[in-house]
Formats: C-alpha cells, structure tokens, sequence
C-alpha cells in the first residue's frame, strides 16, 4: 500500500506538473505574441503620422514653387521649420532638381541648412530609384526605415508638387524634387514607447539580444536594417514558481496521510491476524 501510495504520488505529480509546464509555455508565449504585436502596431502609427505629415505638406503649392524658385529662406519658414522643435520630425532632405543644391535641416540647427549633395548622397540614390517609378500625381509618400551611425531612422519620400492639374501635367519625374522627411527614433523615443505599452528595457540593435523579445524592422529593399529588443513578461513562468512550493506541500501532505493510513491498515491486519491465530 506504500508503495502504490508513492507510485500514485509520482503519477499526480507527473501529470500536474506537465500540464503546469505546457500551460505556463503556452501563456508566456502568447504574451510574447501579443507584445511583438503591440510593438508592430505603435512603429505602424508612427509610420502613418508622419506620411500624412508628408503627404500634407509635399502635394503643396507654396512649397513647390518656393523649391522651384529657389526661395529656401522662405520654404523654411513654411515648411522645413518644423524640423526645428523635432515634435513630428527631425530631418528633412529636399534632393532638388531645378538646378539648385540639395538642401537639409536637422532638429537643433534647422535654420542653418546643409546645402551639400554628399550630406544625403546615399539615401539620395536609394530614394532616387525607388521613385523612380512613380508618376507625377497627388499622392501618398512611402515610408523605410534605415540604421547607420546617425541611429534608427524612418522616413517618409514624397515628390513635392503643385496640386493644380494644369501645372501637374507639364512637371515630370526629372523636374520633381523629391522630400525625404525623417524622424530619428532615439533612445529617449523607445523608452516612451516602452511606457506606453508596459514593455520593460526596450532598446535597439543590429542584432537579436539573446533572453529578450524582438520585433525585425524592415528597409525598403525588405532587409532587415534594426531590431527593437524588450524583456517580455513572463506569468506563465511565475505562475510555476509560484505553484511549486504548494504542489510539494500537498505532495508531501499526501504521502504522509496514505503512510499513516498504511501503516494502522498494516498494524490492524496484524492484530486481526495474531488474533486469529489465537483461535
């Protein structure tokens, strides 16, 4: 009877601990799950602030004939100024073709622009070909992200153009300057992103960080250019930590009980045996 009261026990905990296990695996992972989502959906709306941005102020009459003309002082105060508080964006990159230089702003400096080619040479060509097929019409921007020494970066490409058909008809993609507006994502940005939706230790890297959560963060061409990393909570393993200590308290209490148990069977069958004998 001892025996099989151990074996029981061995069975109950085999089978409460398994499915204690799978469950808690289960639950762990679909936390992971739901935050990876959470992530996706927040860079999503991020992505879409700024190409509504975009698309407001690229499909522009003031800004096309302020670039057309050369007028930068004045696209400034119009336009580019809002690189300077960086609430929207941070960057912006005007890569002219009305013969003038390519122009940029950054947050901090926005009113000094940087009238050098070579400043945005490498997203200029990218840009440049992924534009390249796109016709000249009121449109939407597209937005890529990149990861380089300047930090994490989406932006959000857009020609700039006049919105009066008229003028649409006679502009094409070589006459069409093209507006890269940018917004670093910082440290500062991934750990607000972190408080807004409960995520603990979010940080950026080229690579997957091992024990955490990542969500791959895709360049235009469909590389991978970055990972957001974040330590995932985990009840399901809390929740094993925690059941443990009262699985052995029970398992104990029912060995002890089916012991004592056996033990007054064994001694009664005993007695009622020597009693037996007697007779």
């Amino acid at each position: 009877m001892t025996l099989m009261s151990l074996l029981s026990v061995i069975i109950f905990l085999a089978v409460v601990g398994s499915g204690v296990v799978m469950f808690s695996s289960e639950l762990d992972r679909r936390v992971v799950d739901d935050s990876t989502q959470l992530v996706s959906r927040y860079l999503n709306s991020q992505r879409e602030m700024l190409s509504a941005l975009s698309d407001d102020y690229n499909n522009w009459d003031v800004a096309y004939d302020n670039i057309r003309d050369g007028d930068m002082d004045s696209f400034y105060e119009n336009y580019a100024s809002g690189a300077e508080g960086g609430d929207v964006f941070t960057e912006l990159h005007i890569l002219n073709a009305f013969k003038h230089r390519s122009t940029s702003w950054s947050q901090g400096s926005a009113d000094v622009p940087v009238y050098d080619d070579s400043y945005t040479a490498g997203l200029a060509r990218n840009v440049r070909t992924m534009m390249a097929g796109r016709p000249i019409m009121p449109q939407t921007s597209f937005q890529f992200y990149t990861f380089d020494e300047g930090g994490f970066k989406l932006h959000a490409a857009s020609y700039v153009m006049p919105t009066d058909p008229t003028r649409l008809r006679t502009l094409t993609t070589t006459d069409a300057s093209v507006a890269i507006m940018t917004r670093v994502i910082d440290q500062d940005a991934l750990t607000k992103m972190g408080r807004d939706l409960l995520l603990t230790q979010v940080t950026l890297s080229a690579a997957p960080v091992a024990d955490r959560s990542y969500f791959a963060v895709l360049g235009p061409d469909g590389a991978v250019v970055a990972y957001v990393n974040w330590i995932s909570a985990q009840p399901g393993s809390e929740l094993v930590r925690w059941m443990l200590p009262w699985l052995l308290l029970v398992s104990l209490v029912f060995v002890a009980v089916s012991s004592a148990i056996a033990i007054v069977a064994h001694r009664n069958a005993t007695m009622l045996i020597a009693r037996l004998q007697t007779h």
